[in-house]
């Protein structure tokens, strides 16, 4: 490594650290003086609902998957279910490393070896994110729209404003002209054009997820502050934000500090502050957990052989 890269290397620790040391001192502080209270909602959390939340975390995380394999498969980049999938899960290791290059790299190693072309799948992984991340964003958006008593109520109109643009989402010729353009960057030689229907589809899929972890996260909020149903959408649009943040914070493994930091700001104008320190840890335990244990489950399949490399795209 250069001096000017471990100089980045050791910048981005101590960016961490602080982002973590000052995101750690307000949820302590806010726990203070309510230690009884936090140990008795602990005491008292079920395994019934920790169940359900495992259940909706992995289920979450495979609607990520099922995306991925619906923009792949549309690009003509051909490999079974099972084999996308364990690349895939395996893949996501590159959200816990900071810059999370390593995600792309690794997946497009993995399918350079299964005969796929590499630049594909780089553009693949740029629509999977692209689309993840436009999804976030119609929720947060709609969530505005829909904001009632409480301090941030005022922020009601961004949403009707903010939802018209997205509609150059589904533009074929906006969407496949940035295509062609990313493409010959990347050194494609040919042209692989998208209908409204498939950027629909991206968007769906994506939107589907987000009602899985929409209910995830509104079911441990509720166990541990007791919220009524009229927050589902704002605590759905706080995560949208806050994992937003978490995916732009290139310093940040998995967005760690800024995610949570930001998930206990939103959650504190609804609840007190130390209901709010714990849901925002465990949003962050229960997601973390539940990738971990697919990512897992990935690198474990991942030991077995892969199928023999296959070079077509569908329908040729």
């Amino acid at each position: 490594m250069t001096p000017g890269g471990r100089l980045r290397t050791l910048l981005k620790v101590a960016l961490n650290v602080l982002v973590l040391a000052f995101v750690g001192y307000i949820l302590w502080s806010s726990i203070r003086g309510h230690e009884a209270e936090t140990w008795d909602i602990l005491k008292h959390f079920d395994a019934g609902t920790a169940l359900l939340l495992l259940v909706l975390g992995i289920g979450n995380t495979m609607v990520g998957h099922l995306g991925w394999h619906t923009i792949t498969g549309r690009l003509g980049i051909q490999l079974p279910y099972f084999d996308s999938f364990r690349v895939w899960a395996a893949s996501l290791l590159g959200r816990y490393i900071p810059g999370k290059v390593m995600l792309l790299v690794g997946r497009t190693y993995a399918y350079r070896q299964r005969g796929q072309p590499a630049v594909w799948v780089a553009y693949a992984v740029i629509l999977e994110h692209l689309f993840a991340l436009c999804s976030a964003i119609i929720v947060l958006l709609v969530s505005l729209t829909q904001l009632h008593d409480v301090e941030l109520a005022q922020l009601r109109w961004l949403g009707w404003i903010g939802l018209l643009p997205l509609a150059l989402l589904v533009s074929p010729r906006l969407m496949n002209w940035g295509i062609g353009l990313i493409a010959r960057r990347l050194g494609a030689e040919d042209r692989r054009d998208l209908s409204t229907l498939d950027f629909v589809l991206f968007l769906l899929v994506y939107l589907g997820g987000w009602l899985v972890l929409g209910l995830g996260n509104y079911v441990l909020i509720w166990r541990i502050g007791d919220i009524g149903w009229q927050y589902f959408l704002y605590v759905t649009g706080a995560h949208a934000v806050a994992g937003i943040a978490g995916v732009l914070s290139l310093f940040a493994p998995s967005g760690i500090g800024v995610r949570d930091g930001l998930m206990f700001f939103f959650l504190s104008r609804i609840m007190p502050a130390y209901q709010a320190t714990l849901a925002s840890l465990g949003l962050r335990i229960w997601l973390t957990g539940c990738e971990l244990i697919v990512i897992g489950v990935g690198w474990i399949l991942m030991r077995l052989p892969a199928p023999p490399p296959k070079d077509e795209r569908a329908g040729s």
